[in-house]
């Protein structure tokens, strides 16, 4: 009984658990937790539903699930917000729904050799044609649809790119696209901007909002008074696109297949 006893209150060695702990007004609900030497605080976050505890690794377990304790409160507000907001529907099979252009459609597989994606803007649908073989493969969908995005962004936010470069007179050195699971854009000191090609998933509006503020960084690279009076200047309805982007996060991404 000493060493179980002892061993509750001993920190903890391994870099990520998953735990259960009673909480007021929830009940029973599980963790995550994650812990890194570098650490100096508690934080709490929930992610997808999922509820992530990060703290140092020298804390004791108690001390922990004490912090969670008294968050409960706050917990419950935002697992019901979230578990309120479109959920990703992607399965990776035939008749999947995905966001295309801020629009639900429809994935259809058709069998065929000339492996296209071929998007219907009357019937919303994204027909993605291959080998028969290959379609019943979730890995083989989730490339070919990561790959048909990074195509469509290299095309459509160039050009709006291009369309606010004319109308700001800010210019990047360079334009590039990569995948992130929790960013939209980013600009660097180098005057590179980059983008997330999932980025074509959101309505025009939005994804315009999202190149503007990246050049917008161009000129100050923070987010000062001075930032934001700039975007606002250029654009006046940044704060609806944040928040339809905090919105829709989850159903904008293509999981990977261990999420599914």
């Amino acid at each position: 009984m000493k060493s179980l006893i002892s061993a509750a209150f001993a920190p903890l060695s391994k870099q990520s658990h998953v735990k259960n702990i009673n909480l007021p007004l929830l009940g029973e609900v599980q963790y995550l937790l994650k812990l890194s030497p570098k650490r100096r605080t508690v934080s709490l976050q929930v992610k997808s539903g999922q509820i992530v505890v990060n703290a140092p690794s020298y804390i004791h377990l108690s001390d922990i699930e004490q912090f969670v304790v008294g968050r409960a409160s706050w917990l419950k507000s935002v697992l019901q917000k979230q578990a309120q907001l479109p959920s990703n529907k992607m399965t990776y099979k035939n008749g999947s729904a995905l966001l295309y252009g801020g629009i639900w459609h429809d994935l259809l597989f058709n069998v065929g050799s000339d492996n296209s994606i071929v998007h219907d803007a009357t019937t919303h649908t994204l027909t993605l044609i291959g080998p028969s073989q290959s379609l019943k493969n979730p890995s083989y969908i989730r490339r070919r649809l990561l790959a048909f995005f990074k195509q469509e962004a290299e095309t459509l936010i160039a050009q709006r790119l291009n369309y606010w470069i004319e109308r700001s007179g800010l210019t990047p050195t360079k334009l590039s696209f990569k995948f992130y699971k929790n960013r939209w854009g980013c600009c660097y000191q180098s005057g590179e901007v980059r983008f997330n090609p999932l980025l074509v998933s959101a309505p025009l509006e939005v994804i315009d909002c999202v190149v503007i503020h990246e050049l917008c960084h161009l000129k100050h690279m923070n987010h000062s008074a001075k930032f934001w009076a700039l975007n606002k200047k250029i654009c006046g309805h940044c704060d609806e696109t944040k928040n339809w982007l905090r919105h829709n996060h989850e159903a904008l991404q293509l999981p990977t297949i261990k999420e599914q």
